[in-house]
């Protein structure tokens, strides 16, 4: 069907469409009259098709309620009361992904498949789950996702309990967490990105049922969702399956939930914090230690595509290249901790954030480490970028624009998040899919002065920056457990006896409703795929064997977005047992090291000019000819422009 602008199809308006070059697709922009619910269209000739529909969701304070939310979600609706929904049609699909996930201003609900009626059924069920969650009528959800009092008799101590407490209770062990909430913390005090959505367990377990309810009703409206479809799917098909099932049945509503910019900091600001750890050892003895330095820097807005494109490649030259300047200055030549954390720039959000992270290292060393970073900074203001690093850092950024899929997720699922960083903060949905004038802009300028013009405006002259050291404390976590304890006591305390009795037959109730398995007659409800459904003509994996100057050479022609990826596979099964070890070692130290003709920074350099990485690793592969054997290989992975 040839879809004409301002036309409406089952209830949806077509209001913008055009040809996005750089992903080989066509975009739609529809709305839907009555529900005022937005929709996204990819349409491209891709067999793997994907859904996603994502609602802004912004924080107000730590309690997770949108975490909890997106749990409670997944598990029941009215027209599929099962125990949980995902689960089972996780079973029942030929879905390549099925998920939802939280983010610090919006949630996404996300499938994909290759088979159309697949991806109709998923879709289906995702709907009413958003739409209809059983949790409306059911507080057994809010309990067991969220948090409860858990106790089983009343000589018992009080406990809590819940899915998404437990989830996060383990996430905050982990001290870059702890050390991300910070960050943002201090970053942007007057506005949501202070709280984290995920939440923090001492907050999550404030939250009331009441809370968690008015929290759903607030946002989960069509008016605040945006649904992305992607892939060779008949469109026409899901806007009816829209419109008639769910969207007809609401009203649009006035959506208020912008996010103010957080005011520009006029001094820069710095802060001591703790993470939980069982021990506090120094590591005495050695320049190293268990702390963490973090100088981290507001950046621009999520709107500004060229200046995250430009972030991104020096996010590469300043953490995740050995042959970092950084790296060079605070672990080589000054021995100040073990590693830079290679993940330091944080596009989404409205505002972006660098951080650069050293792990491994002491908080005595917090001024130094600053002053370095500046001066390492300065430099290269004054004379310029290592150019043959700049050439990799670009080339290594445009691999990653092309391949899109390489977090392990579909394409259309990862060009759906790439459409909510500019749409949640209305603009334009395609901005950051439309890249290529600013990557050309970029590599037309970068020996001009470019990137150094970026480091002095957004980092060396930008007050809105903090400097944070983090160490460990085993103190922390034992007076966290006691202060939790004595809560807990002093809540037992305070009930009755019969509403004791009443707690401990509601964690009986919540054990037998969790123990229950869901009803067959509810399993069968969940749409499945008949056997006429999945097309007989299977994709089949086309390989051509040839011979190159004696070497035999695999080749399986697919479309790879003029990507060729290559592995050079070298038969290991002659080494002997002992030396097997030596072979991991040799395929972490390739590419490491420095060679005859090249230093490793040198090798680095080259490896990212030329490719789009090269990876060492041990393999072992079943033997064609005999099931019960196997050959050992020693593979080098590495992909190419073509």
């Amino acid at each position: 069907m040839k879809y004409e602008i301002n036309k409406i199809y089952n209830g949806f308006k077509l209001i913008e469409k055009q040809f996005i070059k750089e992903i080989d697709s066509t975009g739609k922009i529809l709305v839907h009259e009555k529900s005022g619910a937005h929709l996204i269209h990819i349409e491209n000739n891709d067999s793997h098709k994907a859904f996603t529909i994502s609602f802004k969701t912004l924080p107000e304070n730590n309690k997770g309620t949108a975490h909890i939310v997106e749990h409670a979600i997944g598990c029941s609706s009215e027209k599929y009361p099962l125990k949980d929904v995902l689960s089972e049609l996780d079973r029942s699909s030929l879905n390549t992904s099925i998920n939802a996930c939280t983010y610090c201003d919006m949630t996404m609900y996300y499938c994909s498949s290759k088979n159309h009626k697949d991806l109709i059924n998923l879709v289906k069920v995702y709907l009413d789950l958003v739409f209809n969650p059983l949790f409306l009528k059911r507080s057994e959800f809010f309990r067991q996702e969220g948090w409860h009092y858990c106790i089983r008799k009343m000589s018992d101590r009080l406990t809590y309990n819940g899915v998404v407490y437990n989830e996060m209770q383990g996430e905050y062990t982990d001290p870059i967490v702890m050390l991300e909430h910070c960050i943002n913390e201090s970053l942007f005090p007057d506005t949501i990105y202070r709280y984290d959505s995920g939440g923090i367990p001492e907050d999550i377990v404030t939250l009331s049922e009441k809370e968690f309810l008015d929290y759903y009703h607030k946002n989960y409206h069509p008016s605040n969702c945006c649904i992305c479809l992607y892939g060779d799917i008949n469109l026409d098909e899901f806007l009816m399956l829209f419109d008639k099932e769910y969207m007809s049945n609401f009203k649009r509503q006035l959506v208020h939930n912008d996010i103010p910019l957080q005011k520009h900091f006029t001094t820069p600001i710095q802060k001591e914090v703790y993470y939980t750890s069982e021990s506090e050892d120094k590591a005495l003895g050695t320049p190293y230690g268990k702390d963490y330095l973090a100088l981290s820097f507001v950046v621009g807005t999520a709107l500004d595509v060229e200046l995250r494109l430009a972030l991104e490649i020096l996010e590469h030259i300043l953490l995740k290249s050995a042959a970092s300047p950084l790296t060079r200055v605070l672990i080589t030549e000054n021995n100040m901790g073990v590693g830079l954390e290679e993940v330091g720039y944080d596009p989404l959000k409205q505002q972006p954030v660098f951080s650069i992270i050293l792990k491994g290292t002491k908080k005595e060393y917090k001024e130094i480490f600053e002053k370095k970073i500046f001066e390492v900074l300065n430099d290269i203001v004054v004379y310029g970028l290592d150019k043959e690093l700049l050439e990799a850092a670009i080339h290594t950024v445009s691999f990653s624009l092309k391949e899109m899929d390489t977090s392990g997720e579909s394409k259309g699922i990862m060009f759906s998040v790439a459409i909510q960083n500019s749409f949640l903060y209305k603009g334009h949905p395609f901005k950051h899919l439309c890249y290529k004038g600013h990557l050309d802009h970029i590599v037309e300028n970068w020996d001009k002065g470019y990137f150094e013009n970026i480091i002095e405006k957004y980092f060396l002259k930008n007050n809105h920056r903090v400097l944070i050291a983090m160490e460990p404390s085993s103190i922390t976590n034992t007076e966290k457990e006691k202060l939790t304890s004595k809560k807990l006591d002093k809540y037992k305390k305070s009930l009755s006896k019969d509403e004791l009795k009443m707690l401990i037959k509601n964690n009986m109730d919540l054990q037998r409703f969790q123990e229950t398995p869901s009803e067959y007659e509810a399993t069968q409800i969940l749409p499945v795929l008949s056997i006429t459904d999945i097309d007989k003509n299977i994709e089949r994996l086309v390989v051509k064997e040839e011979v190159f100057e004696g070497v035999n050479i695999l080749f399986n022609p697919e479309n790879t977005d003029d990507i060729a990826y290559i592995h050079i596979l070298f038969d290991t099964s002659t080494v002997a047992q002992e030396d097997i070890p030596y072979l991991g070692l040799l395929s972490h130290m390739l590419t490491y090291l420095s060679t005859k003709h090249y230093t490793y920074t040198q090798i680095e350099n080259e490896i990212n000019k030329n490719t789009g990485g090269l990876n060492c690793s041990i393999n072992v592969y079943a033997d064609i000819n005999d099931s019960d054997r196997y050959k050992p290989a020693f593979k080098i992975s590495s992909k190419i422009f073509i």
